[in-house]
């Protein structure tokens, strides 16, 4: 089955678990949330996109680093947030014990985005050392269905 074949509202799963890179189980206590405030858009509508680094266990996290892999329509094409953080502001941040993170970036809906029905697809990764696990990963998509105009 094709992701454009479900329903935006369970396709649009916004939990990632932070696991190592060698593949292991993902470690419990640390989540990405990542979504957009809406499950449909039109040309000329604000996309807010937010990302949420949560951390429930009892050790800080460091060098904490939000990465925008990609922002795509339905052909793959790739396409431009109109607002995003500063390379300062998604890299390098430690997090507290029992903290979260919050970051968010935004999109205006173009002409280009809803050439082809279908969906926005963005998607991000987060990277974080864990002093007793080490270097952890985590990645998630949001996705936004693309109304076209009558």
């Amino acid at each position: 089955m094709s992701f454009q074949s479900l329903p935006i509202e369970e396709a649009n799963d916004p939990l990632g678990r932070f696991s190592a890179s060698n593949g292991s189980p993902a470690i419990p206590g640390i989540e990405l949330v990542y979504s957009v405030d809406g499950f449909r858009a039109g040309v000329g509508e604000t996309l807010t996109f937010t990302a949420g680094v949560l951390n429930s266990r009892d050790e800080a996290l460091t060098n904490v680093c939000l990465i925008l892999r990609s922002l795509t329509n339905s052909q793959l094409v790739p396409l431009q947030y109109t607002t995003q953080p500063t390379s300062a502001a998604a890299t390098q941040r430690d997090l507290e014990p029992y903290t979260c993170f919050t970051s968010s970036f935004t999109d205006v809906v173009d002409p280009q985005d809803v050439t082809h029905r279908g969906v926005l697809i963005s998607s991000l990764q987060v990277s974080l050392v864990s002093p007793s696990q080490g270097q952890l990963h985590s990645e998630c998509d949001a996705m936004v269905a693309m109304e076209i105009a009558p």
